[in-house]
């Protein structure tokens, strides 16, 4: 995933650079070209397209599945009853 991605980027550039600008251009190099094409594709989508786009992007940087593992823990105390647990589970996705 992008953890092994970034931490191949963060090798060669630390392997190439001074370490005053390793970190910089490993950055530029992963997080600009995608931000680049999600700022040109959002500008020229429809709104409603670009609306879409939005909601879908969040989600994913929220980390959709997690808080949807986080809701179903908190969801299951909740339906047998068990408050003090639901608390617990709810303070482990209030925490992220």
């Amino acid at each position: 995933g992008f953890g092994a991605l970034a931490a191949k980027v963060e090798e060669f550039t630390r392997a190439c650079l001074p370490a005053g600008i390793a970190g910089a251009c490993g950055w530029l190099l992963l997080i600009a070209p995608p931000v680049g094409l999600l700022w040109w594709w959002q500008s020229a989508a429809p709104a409603s397209v670009a609306l879409i786009t939005s909601v879908l992007v969040f989600y994913l940087c929220v980390g959709g599945r997690s808080l949807a593992e986080h809701a179903r823990a908190i969801a299951e105390p909740l339906a047998r009853g068990h408050l003090p647990a639901a608390r617990k589970e709810l303070s482990m996705i209030v925490s992220r």
